[in-house]
């Protein structure tokens, strides 16, 4: 558990840097095909009547197409949450 930490506090000191282009990176852009349930209901605005979607959260994820990109170049860095999580914590 400290070792962990400790990879964590390390990575914030000194961050990895992007493969591609070299730049050091704090975190990761996640990228994938979700599906999504949402709660959709009428409101009135103004005389109008409206449709109004309320996000209830992922119901399910294509793990093929998941990325973790770079935010500065968007290269694929990784493809699934171990790799992502290696590479920041190295």
């Amino acid at each position: 558990m400290l070792e962990a930490k400790a990879k964590v506090i390390a990575a914030q000191f000194k961050p990895p840097t992007c493969p591609h282009c070299g730049k050091p990176i704090d975190h990761l852009i996640y990228y994938a095909w979700e599906l999504v349930s949402k709660r959709f209901s009428l409101r009135e605005r103004e005389g109008k009547i409206e449709g109004e979607y309320y996000d209830e959260g992922t119901v399910d994820v294509y793990y093929g197409s998941v990325k973790y990109r770079c935010p500065y170049c968007d290269w694929t860095i990784a493809t699934d949450y171990e790799d992502a999580v290696k590479f920041l914590s190295s």
